[in-house]
């Protein structure tokens, strides 16, 4: 996929934000974006079973949250390097 075009690029960072590792898919790095997917399901779950029930939402799967931030973090690194050090698609 070409990442010449900004909004590829931003299109490419919102699938992510919605859908947490579709970013990655999109980049033709799936094995990653399932990676992050099961650490963040993994640290939510951690998280979730290590506060008690009168804990806010957001602090109950803390854990998960903060691995979908590094996702995002790490994917717009990867954006910003650009396709060059992508893999090629056929």
């Amino acid at each position: 996929m070409k990442l010449d075009n900004k909004y590829t690029r931003l299109a490419i960072f919102l699938a992510s934000v919605v859908v947490p590792g579709a970013g990655y898919v999109l980049l033709g790095k799936p094995g990653r974006g399932l990676m992050y997917v099961a650490w963040i399901l993994f640290f939510g779950f951690l998280t979730f079973k290590a506060t008690t029930p009168h804990i806010s939402p957001i602090g109950r799967y803390a854990g998960g949250l903060a691995i979908w931030a590094l996702s995002l973090v790490e994917l717009s690194r990867l954006l910003k390097r650009g396709s060059d050090k992508l893999p090629k698609n056929g």
